[in-house]
């Protein structure tokens, strides 16, 4: 079934200096990057754009011959004509390029291991597939729309895709919103996801990791589990994974019939206070951060670990702690970053369907000498 390109959203600007042949093709060039691959996609005629923008038909034909000696488009027998099944190829290059948004200075963010790695899992796989990689600076929050416009046009409409690394921290980010809503390239999000259909996630799948959490748990002959969790926090254009990693847990250790002593909430840089005497028989925290600071304050009031309760985090990276390994469920951050390339190229390839849009890795219980 034949769909017809729509350029209701594109205005000529017949004061710029640029002709407007130019104009029109380069805004062709964006329709063609932006369109679904797989699908018949037909360009309007002539007359109709001659009479959509009241401009002179030669324009049109002229923009139209740039597009026919590129090869993006072909003629069709009735002298219509049809998107080029190689276009998409053709706009991508040969050496592609997959944009990187960081949720803040590089100095910052490679300061925590764990993001290191998804960096190096994305740089590795970019080069072994012979993809090119760079990272993209958006505006500042507050940025006027034609300003983000112009950096969308720049920087991520010329690429092959975009993966987010996370938000700003921001309630209101107005200019990652307006990215977020471009479709006209693949993006994708590492460890988080977002509400958008045509956005994809790549993260960790709790349920393997947590079941096996569970029974070891069991053979240690252990009952009653408490839990140290993150509030919840909604952003309207990112949520992370591991805001909704607790309740996916409780599920979890309620199915395999585990007693729910507690749940506190915690913040990343809370100190973590003791207050239940009556402890269960483990304390399970929402990552092994948490599970440190807890460790540290259990040992302040001389609780022992894991004679007097036993303690299990998540993420299983670099979990030693004063001389013990911290009992966890681990997920692979450097394979997570690797299938975000991946996952990026695929859906530039094929599109996002209800079976590709998110990529969720195994995780597995790593003992230690908590539990």
């Amino acid at each position: 079934m034949k769909k017809y390109l729509e350029l209701t959203q594109f205005k000529l600007d017949k004061t710029s200096p640029v002709a407007l042949h130019l104009q029109l093709a380069d805004e062709l060039l964006k329709q063609l990057r932006a369109l679904s691959p797989n699908e018949n996609y037909v360009l309007p005629s002539e007359r109709t754009l001659v009479k959509q923008f009241e401009i002179n038909r030669l324009t049109v034909h002229r923009a139209y011959e740039y597009l026919l000696e590129k090869e993006l488009v072909i003629k069709n027998a009735d002298k219509s004509l049809s998107v080029a099944s190689t276009a998409r190829k053709q706009l991508q290059g040969a050496f592609p390029v997959i944009g990187i948004i960081l949720p803040e200075k590089f100095s910052l963010y490679s300061t925590r291991p764990i993001a290191m790695e998804y960096i190096k899992g994305m740089f590795d796989r970019a080069t072994e597939l012979g993809v090119s990689t760079m990272m993209l600076n958006p505006p500042p929050p507050g940025t006027p729309d034609k300003i983000v416009d112009e950096f969308i046009a720049t920087h991520c409409a010329k690429s092959s895709g975009i993966i987010h690394l996370g938000d700003r921290g921001l309630a209101n980010d107005n200019v990652l919103e307006k990215i977020l809503n471009y479709t006209g390239v693949p993006q994708v999000f590492v460890a988080g996801y977002s509400n958008k259909p045509h956005i994809g996630s790549v993260g960790a799948d709790v349920a393997p990791g947590i079941s096996e959490l569970c029974n070891e748990i069991k053979r240690a002959g252990a009952k009653k589990i408490g839990i140290y969790s993150y509030p919840d926090k909604s952003n309207p254009a990112f949520i992370y994974h591991y805001l909704s990693r607790t309740r996916e847990a409780v599920a979890i250790f309620e199915k395999n019939g585990l007693d729910i002593s507690f749940i506190n909430c915690v913040g990343k840089t809370d100190d973590i206070e003791i207050e239940n005497k009556q402890l269960p028989d483990v304390l399970w925290c929402y990552n092994d951060e948490c599970a440190k600071k807890l460790l540290s304050a259990l040992k302040k009031q001389n609780i022992r670990v894991p004679d007097d309760v036993k303690i299990a985090g998540f993420d299983g990276f670099a979990n030693e702690y004063e001389g013990q390994t911290i009992s966890s469920v681990k997920q692979d951050f450097y394979k997570i970053g690797s299938m975000a390339i991946e996952l990026v190229l695929e859906h530039y390839k094929y599109g996002v369907t209800a079976q590709n849009q998110k990529k969720m890795l195994k995780t597995t219980f790593v003992a230690g000498d908590t539990l």
